[in-house]
Parts: C-alpha cells; structure tokens; sequence
C-alpha cells in the first residue's frame, strides 16, 4: 500500500520514532532504521505470547520524503500464521477466537497507522536552516 501525505520539510527520523512510540502503545513491539539516505524503516510485530496465541499482527512502513509529500509504504506480515491457526482453530475450537482477533487486527493495522501519519506528520517539520 503506497499513500502520499502532503506534508513539505517532514522530520521523517523524528515522525519515524513517534510512530514506534505509538505502535509501543497500542502494545506492539516497535522498533526503526534507517532505509535509504532520505528514509526510515520501522517494523512492528505483536508481543511473542499473542503470536503463539494467532492474535498477532506484524507490519513494515517505509517513510521516505520525496518532494512535497511524505510517502508512506506499507507491507503487512505473510498471513500463512493466520491460515494455519485457523485449520488448527477447527480442531481445537477455544482457539477460533484469537485468531478471529489477530486477523481483524492485522487488518485495521494499516489504515490506523494512516490515519496516525496524517495526523502527526505535520507536527514533526525539520527546522529551517
């Protein structure tokens, strides 16, 4: 998923790291690097125990500025995890549950993290020189 934000003199290091801090607080393991000489690359996975559990969700975001825009790059996690747990769910069905969960949060993962980009991109601009 490509998304362009407007947003011209963007700090993408500091949005980079607002934006792990928000994936900490929504109880995500967070953590950013640096991708390209005008990106940053941030990764964030569930906690091991809701992964064992098939409630977890994992996500990529690549920010990079280009022009005027902030472009936003996001790629979710393979979803094999979620297809096994749900064959293994059939068979032990206490489990359908977590992975009914893990599932719907991986899927709203993406556009929350949109919407949380468009609204704190603006706040993290680079100082004039």
């Amino acid at each position: 998923m490509l998304t362009r934000i407007p947003t011209p003199a963007v700090d993408v290091p500091g949005l980079a790291e607002a934006l792990c801090q928000w994936y900490k607080d929504q109880r995500l393991t967070a953590v950013a690097r640096p991708a390209t000489p005008s990106g940053m690359l941030v990764q964030c996975r569930s906690r091991a125990v809701e992964r064992v559990v098939g409630m977890g969700a994992a996500l990529t975001v690549l920010l990079r500025h280009e022009g005027e825009d902030l472009l936003v790059e996001i790629g979710a996690a393979k979803w094999m995890g979620k297809g096994v747990g749900t064959g293994a769910s059939l068979v032990f069905h206490w489990m359908l549950i977590p992975v009914g969960i893990g599932v719907f949060r991986q899927y709203k993962l993406p556009r929350q993290t949109i919407i949380f980009l468009r609204t704190e991109a603006p706040k993290h601009l680079r100082s004039a020189p």
